[in-house]
């Protein structure tokens, strides 16, 4: 007979809500005693709505020794039942219960000299807390390329940029603007990535481990790239 396994029950209360850019929140929780996460995991929300649950996934953009409270990034998707929930009806005092914290893209125990992360609008909301993990917690150097529309649509634009001010010995941010009349800075593409890894990374290959987050085509390219230039599918 086997004996069933209950899970106590973990909620988030909302703390704070602010607007990032056009039609991207953070939502900031109060946690309960005993929550604890690694940045770059995510939680799920299991909200009501209209009579009904649904679950949603969001990965956390914090890091508990920069962050007092642990926040997700939600943005606002056409048509999309639960975003819009958030945005529209999500009030500050809002309880919702939670899946605990789950993912594996974290930082691993044991760093190598380099990180280079890739990012796609929304795409850098797990990333951001591995970036704050990654600066205040190690001596590693880390490469941010992050592609949106525009400077203005950016999300976290002027904290990442503070950071690359503050850690500039270590921290290079490569911003791309598909609104830039300067195409070779627009959008990232095979050719553009091959010259921003040289660039970079130099003579190290085996010393330096990719995070990428964003559209699936953005992913699968850098991937195939990558591969193509005899970085190994562990990195």
């Amino acid at each position: 007979m086997k004996i069933p396994i209950t899970v106590a029950k973990q909620f988030l209360q909302i703390s704070a809500i602010t607007e990032v850019s056009n039609g991207c929140k953070c939502i900031y929780f109060t946690a309960h005693k005993g929550f604890d996460y690694k940045p770059g995991q995510y939680i799920t929300l299991l909200l009501q709505i209209n009579g009904r649950e649904v679950r949603r996934p969001y990965s956390l953009s914090s890091f508990q020794a920069t962050d007092p409270l642990p926040f997700i990034t939600v943005k606002l998707i056409e048509n999309g039942e639960a975003s819009r929930f958030l945005h529209e009806q999500a009030s500050i005092g809002d309880t919702y219960e939670i899946l605990p914290p789950n993912g594996r893209f974290t930082l691993p125990d044991t760093l190598p000299k380099h990180l280079f992360f890739l990012a796609a609008g929304s795409g850098i909301s797990p990333i951001l807390g591995l970036i704050k993990q990654a600066l205040f917690t190690t001596e590693v150097n880390i490469t941010l390329v992050y592609s949106n529309r525009s400077k203005e649509e950016s999300l976290f634009y002027e904290e990442l940029n503070s950071f690359a001010q503050t850690f500039k010995n270590r921290l290079t941010i490569h911003w791309l603007f598909s609104n830039n009349k300067n195409l070779s800075k627009a959008r990232l593409n095979r050719f553009l990535l091959e010259d921003l890894v040289k660039q970079e990374l130099r003579d190290i290959t085996n010393d330096v481990l990719f995070y990428f987050c964003g559209p699936f085509a953005y992913m699968e390219m850098i991937e195939i790239t990558l591969l193509t230039k005899g970085f190994q599918l562990e990195q």
